[in-house]
């Protein structure tokens, strides 16, 4: 096995939480010989380095913490990861579901204070396609703007 590919790896992943696709893509970038990429992955694994349920709850609550993404949108980013999908169940149901309806609530709120239409319908439909377009769920994106 490569020692210094290794090394690196495991210096990239100690930086920030990795999932195995983006260590994957990293081997590719360095130029590790394909049959080395799945012994240095066990190894990252077995070492601590590479956990992807870790990494699924880690990226999960982030993005919802900083950027107030919906579940849609962080299922849709680990999906493309490769993220297992128990793995992305267990991350999606570590979000808090109080937090989660208190941060859509208020992204109505502040989203409603910036529409300038007097025009209920339309206010609430721009409202609507820019918590769409942040990966709430319509059903409940619909239910709080008639509430």
């Amino acid at each position: 096995m490569n020692q210094k590919a290794q090394a690196n790896l495991a210096r990239f992943c100690a930086y920030q939480e990795r999932s195995s696709f983006e260590v994957l893509e990293k081997m590719e970038q360095q130029g590790v010989p394909p049959e080395e990429m799945e012994e240095i992955i066990r190894w990252l694994e077995k070492n601590n380095f590479l956990n992807e349920s870790r990494f699924a709850r880690t990226f999960a609550q982030s993005k919802f913490n900083s950027r107030k993404w919906g579940k849609i949108k962080i299922r849709f980013h680990l999906e493309n990861k490769k993220i297992s999908k128990k793995a992305i169940e267990e991350a999606l149901n570590s979000i808090d579901n109080k937090t989660y309806l208190e941060a859509l609530e208020q992204l109505i709120t502040e989203k409603g204070e910036k529409v300038l239409t007097e025009n209920a319908y339309k206010k609430n439909y721009k409202i609507a396609r820019f918590l769409i377009a942040r990966g709430f769920e319509p059903d409940l994106i619909w239910h709080y703007l008639r509430v």
